[in-house]
């Protein structure tokens, strides 16, 4: 009886532990529109934490604000791979669950870019890679 217990309560202590190493080893959704499901499957077994940068980067790199009322040099966001006849116009929809892979982002290694979200009266901000790449890294000093 005493050993089922402790065999319980060794259990209780370990699956939350199994749980969280996991998390890190989930692959992002948005990451299917750039990637294929086989070189993703085999990134998260051959290289979780390269994994884990691509899930951080594709949720940190942009994010969105209304559109500054001074004048701004902006890029005009366009979608991608749209079939024939479908509207390249973007709108609102479009920004809710926002997939830069979606979109004609380009981010820069050192430079902020700012993409105009056609006449949603957003803009797309996005943030250049050294930043994302410094937020990453102190993102894994603070779990």
């Amino acid at each position: 009886m005493k050993r089922q217990q402790f065999f319980v309560l060794v259990l209780a202590m370990v699956i939350p532990f199994l749980t969280i190493a996991q998390d890190g080893k989930k692959v992002n959704p948005k990451l299917k529109t750039k990637y294929s499901q086989e070189y993703l499957d085999k990134m998260l077994a051959d290289n979780p934490d390269r994994m884990e940068f691509l899930n951080f980067y594709t949720d940190n790199t942009c994010y969105i604000v209304d559109m500054p009322s001074k004048p701004i040099d902006f890029i005009e966001l366009e979608k991608l791979n749209s079939e024939p006849g479908m509207e390249k116009n973007i709108e609102a929809k479009d920004l809710v669950n926002f997939n830069m892979y979606n979109f004609n982002i380009v981010p820069s290694l050192k430079d902020t870019k700012y993409y105009k979200a056609g006449n949603t009266g957003k803009l797309i901000i996005v943030r250049p890679e050294n930043d994302v790449n410094r937020m990453y890294e102190n993102s894994k000093r603070t779990k």
